[in-house]
């Protein structure tokens, strides 16, 4: 059998690397393949590789968001705007910009 395929990349070309290392693969894995049912091959085949994307694409969210979060200052309301922050000095001197500035952060203050 011949498998061709045109993987365009309107899902973005990461869609389509997966589709060209996976589908191939997916279509000849199935007991429809194997028993030479090639009509249903292709569609559990595709319905296979579909799912598997969608689940990496979940997989991808979920670790980036993680990552997110995990580089996220918390941010803190204060009555206060003189009290000392965290860094030394009122909140929003330079030493607290600086030091939020050195860990790829930033500081923003809201003071009534």
């Amino acid at each position: 059998y011949a498998f061709c395929c045109v993987y365009d990349g309107h899902g973005g070309s990461q869609a389509s690397h997966f589709l060209r290392e996976q589908l191939h693969f997916n279509v000849m894995a199935s007991d429809a393949f194997v028993n030479g049912h090639m009509s249903e091959a292709l569609l559990e085949g595709f319905g296979k590789t579909e799912r598997d994307l969608i689940s990496e694409q979940i997989q991808e969210r979920r670790e980036q968001l993680a990552s997110w979060a995990s580089n996220t200052s918390i941010s803190s309301m204060l009555e206060q705007p003189s009290s000392p922050g965290p860094t030394g000095g009122a909140p929003g001197t330079p030493t607290q910009r600086s030091s939020a500035a050195s860990s790829s952060g930033d500081l923003t203050v809201f003071a009534k």
